[in-house]
């Protein structure tokens, strides 16, 4: 699936200018342009979709320093969410589950459901996982463990 405009956001003032942050604004993104003959109030809940792992203010920085463009790749979570997927979105732009907020992921989104496309730490040191580690520990730690170093 594929994002293809900005949607709603929420409006609380940050200020925060250091990238990417950790706190930010809830938003939508639209998924689909509505029908030719339909409103886009009557359209909205059909092609919007509240993204669950990134702040407003992370993805329109990546927008503006051209890391992204649209269409973003998007993963859909339900008939109303979905997380932004999108290979030239940098982990450490997402959200983790403890900085995402009720808004970006209410209750009705199972932690199990958002967790693959949240920002990742090792479990030992705490460093940003990537993509391609696998588990809960880092390259460095599984390379320590692996020499009997931990």
């Amino acid at each position: 699936m594929k994002a293809i405009k900005l949607g709603m956001t929420t409006l609380v003032g940050f200020i925060d200018k250091n990238y990417p942050t950790d706190c930010g604004n809830c938003f939508s993104v639209l998924v689909d342009e509505p029908e030719a003959d339909e409103e886009l109030c009557h359209a909205y809940d059909r092609i919007s979709r509240r993204v669950a792992n990134m702040h407003y203010e992370n993805f329109v920085e990546l927008l503006r320093r051209k890391i992204i463009e649209f269409p973003v790749e998007v993963t859909e979570l339900n008939e109303r969410y979905c997380a932004i997927t999108d290979p030239r979105v940098p982990e450490e732009w997402k959200l983790t589950l403890e900085t995402a907020c009720n808004l970006c992921r209410p209750m009705d989104i199972h932690e199990s459901m958002v967790a693959p496309y949240m920002r990742r730490f090792c479990s030992e040191c705490g460093a940003g996982l990537d993509r391609e580690d696998e588990g809960q520990l880092c390259s460095t730690c599984i390379g320590e463990h692996e020499r009997g170093v931990r």
